[in-house]
């Protein structure tokens, strides 16, 4: 299995774990890897979906990353 596609996997696994919609998936991915002070602060401008939703899922992508080595 390829490093693309376990990552894929442990999106897909985070964002149901969460109840999380499928579409947030390229927001995510996006993010996992990416420093948080480049990108998880909230604007306020009631944006949908709001970084701290996607936040969530980074976190928990990460966590299950780390969980399963």
């Amino acid at each position: 299995m390829t490093a693309a596609r376990d990552v894929d996997d442990v999106i897909t696994d985070a964002l149901r774990e969460l109840g999380l919609p499928e579409d947030l998936r390229d927001e995510v991915r996006a993010r996992v890897d990416a420093p948080d002070e480049t990108w998880r602060t909230c604007c306020g401008g009631f944006c949908d979906p709001c970084v701290t939703v996607i936040a969530r899922a980074v976190d928990r992508v990460r966590a299950l990353r780390r969980e399963r080595g």
